[in-house]
């Protein structure tokens, strides 16, 4: 709320409308209303209906603007005349490439200059500081740069030892001499930083400058964390993909009593037992590294936790193999039932051949029955072409004469019955000839 005082001063907050203090919070000027004013009833229903009145235009307002809103639906347009902007892009880039690497190289050119010939005394160190690196006039700077505070004997000036500019202290990094030495490149002079030697003062853009220069140089290294777990997952990639197929057929073969593959099953298992190892001994390496952010303490401990589970499952789905005696055993059971199947089809064939030569006896009878029913008399015809060493052969040639003297003598009902008994008799030849050929010799 706003008023107007008599002496025309402009009061601003939470105001009591009687008192005109100002209590800074809406609760406050609630709970001082019902104590010091609550008598007054009447204020309090017009100042309640006051709120309620701003609050009902604030909502009608409000609802005002949602019916104003028009959505509006674009019709589908054709595409126009389009403008590549990638060599604008690339100009740009190019003059900031240039612009950061020209900072880059100028800090640590002034880097260099400070670590060469430095004297560990420290007033000629400072003195060999300000003749390196030219400082600024702290006359000429009344304020921080970075948080604009003004230095007074609390605040003192410091100044940048890449730059010469002055900060505070709040707006000052500190470059150690081990990490000055690695970034120009002279790690032999890591005995000298080691000697509890101050580090240099820094502004906080020459840090940054130097942090982006170390991030670009290691920006396309995997940490050592990527390059062990690279190797555990080629490990497990080779077990699972090569050494547990090979190890599962060679360990069939063994349960059907092939004692040849005994030797190449251990062999197998032997080497996924040493690649088994290695994930171990990989993940308790990642485990011990240096941690720099709680992140990576997860992701190791993570990775941790799931090779322990992998080693577990791994070695557990790996059966025992068999003995030399146990495969013997099979090989037995499975010669005595090779010879047992051996013997049941030798016997089949026997009683088959048996079968079929009494059928051939009943079929002789039969034809010799159906001959001497003939009514004419019909003789067979003995020549060189009828006779044959076999029966069968010989009585189907004796049917086939028949045949012919029937087809001669018209009388067809007899030809149908003769040329059926004259395939019967083929099909028990062809049989008898497939069982006999199937008989093995003793």
């Amino acid at each position: 709320m706003t008023e107007v005082s008599e002496d025309n001063i402009v009061l601003e907050g939470f105001l009591c409308p009687i008192c005109k203090v100002d209590f800074g919070l809406d609760l406050k000027l609630y709970l001082h209303f019902q104590e010091a004013h609550g008598e007054d009833q009447d204020l309090v229903k017009s100042f309640k209906d006051l709120f309620g009145k701003a609050k009902e235009k604030i909502l009608k307002n409000d609802i005002i603007r949602k019916e104003e809103r028009h959505y509006i639906v674009w019709e589908p347009q054709e595409i126009g005349a389009s403008r590549s902007h990638i060599e604008y892009f690339k100009n740009c880039r190019n003059k900031w490439v240039e612009h950061f690497v020209m900072e880059t190289n100028k800090t640590v050119v002034r880097l260099e200059k400070l670590l060469c010939n430095l004297p560990q005394d420290p007033n000629k160190r400072k003195v060999h500081e300000q003749t390196t690196v030219q400082w600024l006039d702290g006359k000429d700077v009344p304020r921080c740069p970075d948080c604009t505070k003004i230095f007074n004997i609390t605040r003192r000036q410091h100044h940048c030892r890449l730059c010469g500019s002055i900060i505070c202290h709040d707006c000052s990094c500190f470059l150690s001499l081990s990490k000055a030495y690695e970034t120009i490149n002279e790690t032999s002079k890591h005995q000298m930083a080691s000697m509890n030697l101050p580090s240099f003062r820094l502004c906080f853009h020459c840090g940054q400058v130097l942090e982006n220069r170390e991030q670009i140089k290691y920006r396309d290294q995997k940490p050592p964390l990527c390059d062990c777990y690279d190797k555990i997952i080629e490990c497990q990639n080779k077990i699972d993909n090569d050494l547990l197929i090979k190890f599962n057929q060679t360990y069939n073969l063994l349960k059907e009593g092939e004692l040849s593959y005994l030797t190449e099953a251990n062999n197998i298992r032997s080497n996924i037992g040493k690649l088994v190892e290695a994930i171990d001994v990989l993940s308790n390496r990642i485990l011990k590294m240096e941690s720099v952010s709680n992140s990576s303490k997860v992701i190791s401990k993570n990775i941790k936790l799931a090779m322990i589970q992998y080693v577990r499952s791994t070695v557990i789905a790996i059966p025992a193999l068999p003995s030399i005696k146990e495969i013997e055993d099979i090989a037995q059971k499975k010669r005595e039932a090779a010879e047992a199947r051996l013997r049941n089809v030798q016997e089949s064939c026997i009683n088959d051949t048996q079968t079929s030569r009494s059928d051939f006896k009943q079929h002789n009878k039969y034809k010799n029955e159906v001959k001497l029913k003939l009514e004419d008399g019909w003789s067979p015809v003995t020549n060189a072409n009828v006779n044959s060493d076999n029966p069968m052969v010989e009585q189907m040639n004796i049917i086939r004469n028949y045949i012919k003297q029937a087809k001669e003598a018209y009388r067809f009902d007899e030809v149908a019955s003769l040329e059926k008994n004259l395939q019967e008799l083929n099909e028990e030849y062809f049989k008898m000839q497939n069982n006999i050929g199937n008989i093995p010799e003793n």
